[in-house]
């Protein structure tokens, strides 16, 4: 049909397609046979499998798609203990029914991941030695991502396409399990369910984007795919030009939604919530709805519009990356892999440099294999969407798959002739003609500022040699710039009071500041010590904080939840905020706060905070859609702060969420590095009737504060604060905050044994 012929009521159509979401590897479950392990995603794929058949045996051309996860699932559990799930997808596909669709090679945070990273994955996600790659097993597959916790950032309009996939899609959702709806100017009817341009704010680059919906949306539409279906008909025929729509249900495969859930019984009064068998009997009547894939509908459907998403997205708790990045679990994990990173670059440049060391075969599979491990370290499901604490034993994987990927490459390292000399540490390429900086040498006890020289080799990469120098003198910074920003003592919200710091010591020598923390009913009392002093070269303030948070006794826990998480906490711990950064400038409701950030791409993108203009979403308790290689600045145009994180202490690919909110018109901003921020989740400027986001907020696991991970336990982290003018910071602002934040000794590292034993107490 001609796409003149499409506009025409008579002849435009509703397609309709159901995603599977297979990955067999979960934060709340194990992997036992039984329902509190993959028993249950065996289960209810099967019983999504015999539905298709049944249904297009009885005539009803109903398809599915599935985006399926490779390594953990593809290669080892259903390879192991499901073949016959993997042999009847593959017949359907081969049969032109069903459609397979991207995910990642190991269920990852693919948007907080590095170059090499990055192109290992997409490599084994299509083909791999185990043969788990889609290539590998499937006849086709459709070139569209819809990727592991709808995380995106900016960088995959450039890196995916590369690797030929060229459409992306994410939650436009009215729940809070959602990718984008709340951060772009509402959707029209026909930019809703088609497909769109998603382009670079910074470039050329775009991908198709494809809006999808889950069964929170489902439930806002009456619970009824049938009156979703006839509503979305009703206002398609009204249109000038009515055009086509597609509607993608997206759910992940294991969920109960897809087996029913509701009794036998009643079934028949809740068809959409019946299985997968009844939610498509109760719409195959129907006379202008076509059953379709997603790649089929692009055949012949282009996009409609363009957006721009700045954010790095996820469907965690509010609408970002809290559910993964800001548990006590999280920062600890991710110190690791960058122990590793740092390592793994370090030795790949001195084996670039070295013709020996080039040939030397064991070096380089070494280098192959510690990637490999670092990669499955990054599955999301080693950081969350549990809460508010981690599984011990999804988190000792992840720990062990980090610790690993070191000790690989450092015993290699130490092969190859080296003996106990580590590498150089190598860094960002300069833009300046200065020959050295300050920067700090660090491990878990003890940290100095040292002098670096940069020396070039052949390869114009430069290489660090350290010679110890005096430390900086501590000093205040410059008044003008003192008078942009406020340091907090550190805080904990316990029940519904907040209790600050107390502080029992200061060296006003050495500007060092100590005391305690407590709480009410604490077992064991906590303790926090600060430096702090300037940064050479641009004004900027440096601070060390070492803080051992109280422990308080397990109160208000979840049993289910427990039972699942292996864990008790104590429920009593609201927030955790060891050093917020309040700036003294405001912005406007016409001119709100922009959010700068830098990734592991390397790339520096923004949005703004500018959700007030086209929602009810004014005072927002967390926001944290920016990935942090190394920095993230906030600025209202005309001044702004940037807060570099280093690397050689503990650190966070997303290290600082921050709050926001009116006075009047005035709009304010919180930052809380290494912290939490607890609150209202967000409204939906697309929910319909409210029943989706007020059932998920009753039973969504996900959504609990995460604070109660931090009971008991210690940190260490080191930040730069740079203040600025204008609306983004200068090239050597940025330079000497990507400078502060690479790290100069990779062999140190948190200990396997000490964190998993602090997750076991």
């Amino acid at each position: 049909m001609s796409k003149s012929e499409r506009t025409q009521p008579q002849h435009s159509r509703i397609h309709l397609a159901f995603r599977h979401h297979v990955n067999f590897y979960h934060s709340y479950r194990g992997d036992s046979l039984d329902e509190r392990g993959i028993g249950k995603d065996i289960r209810i794929i099967r019983g999504t499998l015999d539905a298709l058949d049944r249904l297009n045996a009885e005539g009803i051309p109903v398809r599915g798609t599935w985006d399926i996860e490779n390594y953990f699932s593809l290669e080892y559990m259903m390879r192991e203990h499901a073949p016959d799930l993997i042999s009847r997808i593959q017949g359907r596909v081969r049969n032109g029914i069903d459609e397979v669709e991207a995910m990642s090679f190991n269920n990852g945070l693919v948007a907080a991941s590095n170059p090499e990273e990055f192109t290992y994955q997409m490599r084994s996600m299509k083909t791999n030695p185990q043969q788990s790659g889609l290539d590998d097993l499937f006849s086709s597959w459709a070139p569209i991502l819809r990727p592991q916790e709808c995380m995106y950032t900016p960088s995959f309009l450039r890196e995916y396409p590369r690797h030929g996939i060229s459409t992306i899609s994410l939650y436009y959702s009215a729940v809070p399990f959602n990718g984008f709806s709340n951060f772009v100017r509402p959707l029209s009817l026909v930019e809703r369910y088609n497909p769109l341009t998603l382009q670079s704010s910074q470039g050329s680059e775009t991908m198709t984007l494809l809006p999808c919906y889950n069964h929170g949306d489902l439930a806002d539409h009456y619970l009824s795919l049938r009156r979703w279906l006839k509503h979305l008909r009703r206002q398609q025929i009204r249109l000038e030009h009515p055009q086509d729509l597609l509607l993608i249900l997206d759910a992940d495969a294991d969920d109960e939604f897809w087996a029913g859930l509701f009794p036998r019984g009643l079934r028949s009064l809740c068809p959409s919530f019946a299985g997968m068998y009844h939610l498509a009997k109760s719409v195959a009547d129907l006379p202008w709805l076509t059953f379709s894939t997603p790649g089929t509908y692009l055949e012949d459907h282009e996009a409609v519009a363009s957006i721009s998403i700045g954010q790095d997205t996820a469907d965690g708790s509010f609408d970002g990356y809290s559910s993964w990045a800001e548990k006590w679990e999280n920062t600890e994990l991710w110190t690791m892999i960058q122990r590793s990173r740092d390592l793994w670059t370090s030795v790949q440049h001195a084996v670039n440099a070295d013709p020996d060391r080039a040939s030397d075969s064991n070096l380089q599979s070494s280098l192959e294999r510690s990637l490999r491990l670092r990669v499955l370290s990054l599955s999301t499901t080693h950081f969350g969407l549990a809460s508010p604490v981690m599984n011990p034993e999804r988190l000792a994987h992840g720990v062990a798959y980090a610790h690993q990927s070191l000790q690989v490459l450092l015993g290699a390292w130490l092969g190859s002739g080296s003996g106990s000399e580590q590498p150089d540490i190598a860094l960002p390429p300069r833009r300046t003609s200065e020959s050295a900086r300050y920067m700090l040498r660090s491990s878990r006890k003890h940290a100095e500022l040292v002098r670096v020289q940069l020396v070039p080799d052949q390869t114009a990469l430069p290489f660090v040699h350290l010679d110890r120098a005096e430390p900086a003198p501590v000093a205040s910074l410059p008044e003008a710039a003192a008078m942009s920003f406020q340091i907090y003592d550190p805080q904990i919200r316990y029940g519904s009071s907040t209790y600050p710091a107390v502080i029992s010591g200061f060296d006003d020598t050495r500007d060092v500041a100590s005391g305690s923390l407590d709480l009410p009913g604490q077992t064991n009392s906590g303790s926090w010590t600060r430096r702090t002093g300037t940064v050479p070269g641009p004004e900027g303030l440096f601070m060390i904080l070492d803080i051992r948070y109280p422990l308080t006794p397990d109160r208000g826990w979840n049993r289910k939840k427990a039972v699942n998480l292996n864990r008790r906490w104590d429920a009593r711990w609201k927030e955790v905020i060891p050093a917020e950064i309040s700036p003294r400038f405001t912005a406007t409701a016409d001119s709100p706060f922009r959010i700068i950030k830098r990734n592991f791409f390397g790339d520096v993108s923004s949005y703004a905070i500018d959700y007030h203009q086209f929602s009810r979403n004014r005072n927002l308790a967390s926001i944290n859609n920016h990935i942090t290689n190394s920095w993230i600045a906030v600025t209202n145009g005309v001044q702004g702060l940037l807060i570099a994180q280093h690397t050689g202490f503990h650190n966070n690919f997303a290290f600082c969420p921050v709050q926001t909110g009116f006075r009047g018109e005035s709009q304010w901003i919180r930052l809380n590095p290494f912290g939490t921020w607890y609150g209202r989740q967000y409204a939906y400027p697309t929910a319909r009737t409210g029943i989706g986001r007020a059932v998920a907020l009753k039973t969504a696991d996900q959504l609990d504060s995460y604070a109660p991970s931090w009971n008991g336990k210690s940190l260490k982290f080191a930040l730069a604060v740079f203040p600025f003018s204008g609306d983004t910071p200068s090239p050597d602002i940025m330079e000497a905050a990507e400078f502060f934040s690479v790290r100069t000794s990779p062999l140190t590292q948190p200990d396997q044994a000490d964190t998993l034993k602090s997750v076991s107490e």
